[in-house]
């Protein structure tokens, strides 16, 4: 959510991999992209701060209190967590409840606070399993949010959706000189060709970000949000506006508001390997009536509909390109009309590659590096560089290309059939993007201490710890009671250090007590560690 973090993430990653460019971007006219001919530099690194003015205290809140009571859920922590039961739904299977403080929150409705979680479901992939389907107390501040994914398979869950993300992003991320504009275009068209809209609108699943990863077969709430999770980790600024009935984003680029909507610019059908790229960052006026916004994101986002009202350039042929373009270190392709072509990312000319011969069904992808090219010649690995086509498969006749899951597909008569499967693994994404959305922190269980216990007055006892628990952070946990099994009577009691004393005990009773170290990293993640044994005095 705080955008200035996310880009301080992206230099270090940068930096790291040695690909910091430190330039200055030129600035568009009247929201046109530059064409720079052979000269690629001018136009990297433009992602300098710009200020968020829809940064909000309470949504930065939301997400901040959810992440971390998620995350000491996943680590076994004993401190403030998330909790987990079954869902009363029978349409959902886990229930997912948060404890938020509802001085920090205010007086908001349930729509209100839905709104924030439609938001914060694009902004934080720890909540890709989360449908929006919720219970909030605005009293108490318990906020129950349902899931598709069963208990058991939350964090298995998230962490197949993160390394879905990491592998679409892992190339802008090591790209050299990748300008912004063509990180949106690599997110936007390498997205879509994972993505099939879904028929069966009554399936919950299709409408949680998750299921693109696992898939593929999602719908209009759940291709805004996961380009938008794509989009921050990138260090953009960037939400997801909506209407009754749809949702698509809006980004901020070189200052500026633009629209992206990735939905309709997937053709619904069996050509997966279509991506169209008419809705891709223009105006929020061009798309109409049919997207009018909602009263909470005008509420929210204040005067958006003036200010989302810019458009750039992107390709040569923007407007009329029906296939994705692929990336492969610093070349851009595609196929259109049965040629090949070869662009830069700036030039407002792309040129023929005049090694691959014209076909009529022409299509070209790039699995982890390697170009693969289609028609009805067969299918081919391409060089580049050399320019050498090799075939792979002769007796096919290929009409389409598209990557899902570290698999290529090609299309032979309207049926998809596996074309190469890559064996790189998926990248990590918290080495792609920080440790902060981790859903695990190991915390290791302090050992058991030994103390010693001596009634210091007739209504107070002396605890000493004589060998120090390993792994405690300073702190102690004291439980005593007048029953030795602690079942009933007992009382606990955290000090700092390792002497305390307990009083205001009932003179002549026998009391029995134990200690056991802390590991506290904060209020969510603490960790109990091992009783010592029980004294009696």
């Amino acid at each position: 959510m705080i955008t200035k973090d996310i880009l301080g993430n992206r230099i270090k990653r940068r930096m790291a991999a040695g690909m910091l460019v430190l330039t200055l971007s030129v600035q568009s006219v009247a929201g046109i992209m530059p064409w720079v001919e052979n000269d690629r530099s001018a136009e990297a690194a433009t992602a300098s701060y710009q200020e968020d003015e829809y940064s909000s205290e309470i949504s930065d809140y939301i997400e901040a209190e959810m992440n971390m009571q998620l995350r000491a859920y996943f680590s076994g922590s004993n401190g403030k967590k998330a909790k987990m039961t079954k869902s009363t739904d029978p349409e959902y299977k886990t229930k997912i409840t948060f404890y938020l403080d509802p001085a920090k929150v205010g007086d908001l409705d349930v729509n209100t606070m839905l709104g924030y979680l439609y938001e914060l479901i694009g902004s934080n992939p720890n909540f890709c399993t989360m449908s929006t389907s919720i219970i909030w107390n605005r009293y108490s501040g318990e906020f129950s949010v349902n899931s598709v994914v069963a208990k058991s398979k939350q964090a298995e869950s998230i962490t197949e959706y993160k390394s879905f993300l990491a592998d679409v992003e892992r190339v802008p991320l090591q790209a050299e000189g990748m300008s912004d504009i063509e990180i949106l275009l690599y997110l936007h068209d390498t997205m879509l060709q994972q993505a099939d809209y879904a028929k069966n609108i009554s399936d919950k699943s299709i409408y949680v970000p998750y299921y693109m990863s696992k898939t593929g077969r999602v719908v209009c709430q759940s291709y805004a949000a996961v380009l938008n999770n794509l989009m921050r980790d990138l260090g953009f600024t960037c939400y997801i506006l909506t209407s009754e009935s749809h949702e698509w984003n809006m980004v901020k680029l070189d200052g500026k508001w633009t629209c992206i909507d990735p939905t309709w610019d997937d053709p619904s059908g069996n050509q997966r390997d279509n991506v169209l790229h008419e809705n891709f960052l223009v105006k929020l006026s061009s798309f109409k009536t049919m997207h009018s916004v909602e009263k909470f994101i005008e509420y929210r986002y204040k005067k958006i509909t003036s200010k989302a009202e810019n458009a750039f350039a992107t390709l040569p042929k923007s407007d009329k390109l029906s296939h994705p373009v692929c990336y492969k270190s610093g070349i851009w392709f595609y196929a259109d009309g049965g040629i090949l072509y070869r662009w830069d990312g700036v030039s407002k000319k792309a040129d023929i590659e005049e090694a691959v011969p014209e076909d009529y069904m022409r299509c070209v992808a790039v699995l982890d590096g390697v170009v693969y090219i289609g028609g009805t010649d067969g299918i081919f690995t391409y060089d580049p560089e050399s320019h050498v086509m090799e075939n792979i498969k002769s007796n096919v006749e290929c009409s389409g290309l598209f990557y899902f899951g570290k698999t290529l597909y090609y299309q032979e008569y309207g049926e998809w059939k596996v074309c190469a499967v890559t064996s790189t693994p998926y990248a990590d994404y918290e080495e792609l993007n920080g440790t902060i959305n981790a859903i695990r922190v190991n915390l290791e269980v302090p050992t058991k201490p030994t103390v010693k216990v001596v009634k210091s007055s007739a209504k107070s006892i002396r605890v000493t710890v004589t060998k120090r628990s390993v792994g405690a952070t300073g702190s102690y946990q004291i439980q005593y009671s007048t029953d030795p099994d602690f079942s009933y009577n007992n009382r606990k009691k955290t000090v700092q250090g390792l002497t305390a004393s307990l009083t205001g005990l009932t003179k002549g009773v026998k009391y029995y007590v134990r200690v056991r170290g802390i590991n506290k990293q904060d209020e969510y993640l603490m960790k109990y560690g091992t009783w010592s044994k029980v004294k009696s005095v």
